[in-house]
C-alpha cells in the first residue's frame, strides 16, 4: 500500500495576469520536460518489453557476414573438415585490424545488452507497506462422520477436503461442512515504512486498517522508521 507524506502548505502567492520572460521561461522548461517524459516512458517500456516479450533464443544462430557483425555478441564458424561449429578466434569488427571477407555464426546479443543508455531518473517521495496473509486454514477432515453418512473412501474423501461435495452410497449429497472442522483464520503480519513524520497520517488514513477482511489474522506490524 503506498504511502505519501503531508507536508503543511505555504499560503499561494499571488501571480500577475500579465506574462513576463520567466513565465514564458517556465513554460518552455515544463513542455521540455514534458517532452522528455513521454521520450523516457517509450525507452522504459522498450526495455521491460525486450526483457520479457522478446523472440530472442540464446541458442538461435544467424549466419552474417563478419564485418556486419554488431558486438557484443559470440561468433562461431563451422569448421570446413569437420562439419563442426567452432568459435571464431580471429580479428573482431571495431578493433582496427583486417576483417576476412567470410561468414560466421552469430548468436545474437541479448536485446537488452544493445541498451547505450537508461532514462534518468527522479526520487520517488512513495513509501511502499505491506500487509502479508497466511491462506485460511480448513478444518480437520472427520473419517468417521464421512463413513456414516456412507461416503466411499478414497476419492471422494479428496474431494470433500477440497471443498467439493460428493454423492454418498445412498444417493444422498455430502458437503464438506458435513465432514470437515471449523477451519481458523491464517496469521498475518504488517511491515511498515515510514521515511519521516510527513508520512504518519497518510499511513493513518490509509483505508485498510479499517477493513476487517485485510486485516483478519494480522497479528503484528514491524516497523522500518526514518528520521
Amino acid at each position: 500500500m503506498p504511502i505519501n507524506p503531508e507536508r503543511v502548505r505555504d499560503s499561494e502567492s499571488q501571480i500577475s495576469s500579465e506574462p513576463n520572460s520567466e513565465v514564458v521561461a517556465d513554460l518552455r522548461l515544463a513542455s521540455s520536460f514534458e517532452d522528455r517524459e513521454v521520450r523516457d516512458k517509450k525507452m522504459r517500456e522498450a526495455v521491460v518489453s525486450d526483457m520479457f516479450n522478446s523472440a530472442w533464443r540464446l541458442d538461435a544462430l544467424i549466419e552474417v557476414p563478419l564485418a556486419e557483425v554488431r558486438l557484443p555478441a559470440a561468433i562461431f564458424v563451422r569448421n570446413s573438415e569437420t562439419g563442426h561449429i567452432e568459435k571464431y578466434h580471429g580479428p573482431l569488427p571495431g578493433s582496427g585490424l583486417s576483417l576476412p571477407d567470410i561468414t560466421v555464426l552469430m548468436r545474437q546479443p541479448w536485446p537488452g545488452a544493445l541498451i547505450q543508455s537508461l532514462p534518468t531518473t527522479s526520487p520517488s517521495t512513495e513509501a511502499l507497506s505491506y500487509i502479508i496473509r497466511n491462506h485460511p486454514q480448513r478444518g480437520r477432515f472427520d473419517p468417521v462422520k464421512a463413513k456414516q453418512l456412507k461416503v466411499e473412501k478414497g476419492r471422494k474423501y479428496a474431494k470433500l477436503t477440497m471443498g467439493e461435495s460428493v454423492e454418498a452410497l445412498d444417493g444422498t449429497i455430502v458437503t464438506p461442512d458435513m465432514v470437515l472442522g471449523e477451519g481458523k483464520d491464517g496469521g498475518g503480519f504488517a511491515v511498515v515504512e515510514l521515511p519521516s513524520t510527513e508520512y504518519v497520517m497518510g499511513l493513518i488514513r490509509r483505508p485498510e486498517w479499517k477493513s476487517k477482511e485485510v486485516m483478519k489474522g494480522v497479528g503484528a506490524i514491524i516497523w522500518i522508521l526514518g528520521d
